[in-house]
């Protein structure tokens, strides 16, 4: 039987039909936390770009232990770059086997919006480029490559960007 392609697709699910077969085929949709954490890479770069830098490149490993800060942060109630047992991003990366020759981080939180996605990326991006050490960390030329993990609770969010130059 011959292949018919389509391009009938949603965020959720994908068509394919076979003359006299349809099936349909769900694809992944991104959470809420996923889409701010992948507009906050977009507009970092834009900044980069901006200042004449090159882009930073999405770090899945670090995007992982940013998640798992944020989610702690979020979890325990603290807002810090050091966790609860005293650990800094930079033990925290150590000690997931991540090799690195620098590193660094930016936290954000806010409560008490409902804003899309894309919103919310804009005001963690514009509060870290209005903050030096933040902006310093965005437009550094040390860094290449970049993880951001997102943690939400009704209308609350943690933000962790981490920066590194693996070795």
């Amino acid at each position: 039987m011959a292949s018919i392609p389509t391009s009938l697709s949603s965020p959720t699910t994908s068509v394919t039909k076979k003359v006299g077969i349809t099936k349909v085929v769900p694809t992944p949709s991104l959470s809420f936390s996923e889409e701010v954490e992948q507009e906050i890479h977009i507009l970092v770069n834009a900044a980069r770009a901006q200042n004449g830098l090159v882009p930073l490149v999405w770090d899945s490993a670090l995007t992982v232990l940013a998640r798992e800060h944020s989610v702690d942060m979020q979890t325990h109630t603290y807002f810090a770059h050091d966790n609860l047992l005293g650990c800094s991003s930079s033990c925290r990366v150590t000690s997931a086997g991540y090799a690195w020759v620098s590193l660094g981080e930016n936290i954000y939180t806010m409560s008490g919006f409902t804003v899309s996605s894309k919103e919310a990326a804009e005001m963690v991006v514009i509060g870290w480029l209005k903050s030096p050490g933040h902006r310093a960390n965005i437009l550094s030329t040390t860094y290449t490559n970049q993880g951001v993990g997102v943690a939400t609770e009704g209308k609350t969010l943690y933000a962790t960007e981490d920066f590194a130059k693996p070795r």
